[in-house]
């Protein structure tokens, strides 16, 4: 007998690391802009990790931090 979706989902979201979740949780943020946002969004996010890619370890991630912690300091 298959266990209802509930508890499928709640057993999943136990087993998920935090990041895992934040990550979850902007993506369902993403996916309740319109459509063109949406697209926009991934596009950029893609983008994004592109050019990281090509920047290097560390200062790629550096970098994204940086811009990240900029932008979190903006709305709080």
């Amino acid at each position: 007998m298959c266990r209802p979706l509930e508890d499928r989902a709640r057993e999943a979201k136990l087993n998920m690391t935090e990041e895992e979740q934040t990550i979850l949780l902007i993506k369902g943020a993403i996916s309740e802009l319109p459509a063109a946002q949406s697209e926009a969004c991934d596009e950029l996010a893609e983008h994004i990790r592109q050019v990281i890619k090509v920047a290097g370890e560390p200062v790629g991630t550096l970098a994204l931090a940086l811009v990240g912690a900029e932008a979190q300091a903006r709305v709080s």
